[in-house]
Parts: C-alpha cells; structure tokens; sequence
C-alpha cells in the first residue's frame, strides 16, 4: 500500500499485487491548503469467505472514502527469509 498526494494536492491511495495495481482517490478536501491535517488510512479484511475487504479514508475525523479492494493472497505476500 501506498500512499501520495498529486500536485494539485489531490490524496491518492495505491495497493498493488503481482498481478494488478489499484488506486483509489479522495475526492475532497485537496491538500494544499496550508493547514494542517490528521489523515487515516484503514484498510478491514472480509468477515466472511468470499467477502469484500475495505479501504477507508478519513480526513480530520470524517470519513471521505470508502471502498471495496482486493487484498494480496498469501503467496503473493513476500515474508522474509531467515538469514
């Protein structure tokens, strides 16, 4: 997961697998205000088998972004070796 914003202050969430890159943009409030903010970036697997994990954005306490991603499997997650 990543997270950037663009030039005209725009936040931007990146998760990528070995297959596929997904972003997700926060539509409002663009970031080059110059004030400060408290940003939060949660991301929930599913409940359920087969269910929807979430991506949420939070911006100074409210929720701006909400939605549905795909999540790496474990064998696309690297672990490290041991030395």
């Amino acid at each position: 997961m990543e997270a950037f914003f663009r030039s005209d202050g725009i936040l931007v969430v990146g998760l990528s697998t070995k297959k596929e890159f997904m972003t997700a943009t926060v539509p409002e409030p663009a970031f080059n205000d110059s004030h400060w903010h408290c940003i939060q970036i949660s991301l929930m697997t599913a409940r359920r088998p087969f269910g929807h994990n979430q991506l949420a954005v939070f911006v100074d306490g409210a929720q701006k972004l909400s939605a549905s991603v795909k999540f790496p499997t474990m064998s696309e997650v690297l672990l490290p070796r041991a030395l």
